[in-house]
């Protein structure tokens, strides 16, 4: 598995808090076969979750330095789940916000309740500066699992739909459980990620989930979600 969304940066956000709590994660990713993770420290305008990029960079070489040393074969890169707001068209363009792994996808979070005024607007504000936008478990957003069609219409639109493992787990409720298997039966899904934020309570698991959901959709369908779309954002 390629894990395009997970906060595995330690004293950045609401994830690991310290370098043997990130350590403690990756060895967990590591045996869920899970081989390549993008770290995307939260960035929310307005709020206490907006690191520097040079504070980031310094965080991952550092625990990049310690998978060496722990010899844990495992290859983390750098993005962000940026929380959509009017300014992020001129943050991205002033590099302020990163994409994943310096790519053109940009992994953006979908509100958890309804859906601002300026959302829409400011999505395809992001698309006409040549992003790709991946929008972040939209299946816990209650707005979307009232009205599914108006994710179908950002989908139809060109935006990528990132899926969590722990709402596929029914961790978020079953609204949450039942939009994304819908948005995976419909073949809406891009990808899906585990959101880890901790070595206890959301974890960076995830190989019982593929076996299930291979039952359900098949092989390939889950190594295209798994592996495959993420491996392709890796190469741009």
């Amino acid at each position: 598995m390629i894990d395009l969304h997970c906060h595995i940066l330690p004293g950045v956000d609401d994830g690991p808090r310290t370098f043997e709590e990130s350590l403690q994660m990756l060895r967990i990713a590591k045996s869920e076969g899970i081989r390549v993770m993008v770290a995307t420290p939260h960035w929310m305008e307005g709020s206490r979750f907006t690191p520097k990029v040079d504070n980031l960079e310094r965080v991952l070489a550092e625990l990049r330095r310690r998978l060496l040393e722990e010899n844990i074969d495992m290859e983390v890169l750098l993005g962000m789940e940026i929380a959509l707001s009017p300014s992020i068209p001129s943050k991205l363009e002033a590099g302020l916000v990163l994409p994943l792994a310096g790519s053109k996808y940009v992994l953006l979070e979908a509100p958890q309740s309804y859906i601002p005024d300026f959302f829409e607007y400011t999505l395809f504000e992001v698309m006409t500066m040549g992003y790709i936008p991946l929008l972040a478990h939209p299946e816990r957003c209650l707005t979307f699992q009232e009205e599914p069609s108006k994710l179908s219409l950002l989908w139809k639109r060109g935006v990528l739909l990132q899926i969590d493992a722990d709402s596929l787990k029914g961790r978020f409720g079953l609204g949450a459980y039942e939009l994304g298997m819908e948005i995976i039966k419909k073949g809406m899904a891009f990808a899906i990620s585990t959101d880890a934020h901790s070595p206890e309570r959301r974890r960076p698991t995830v190989s019982r989930l593929a076996e299930l959901l291979k039952k359900e959709f098949g092989h390939a369908l889950v190594e295209e979600l798994l592996y495959l779309n993420p491996s392709r954002v890796l190469q741009g």
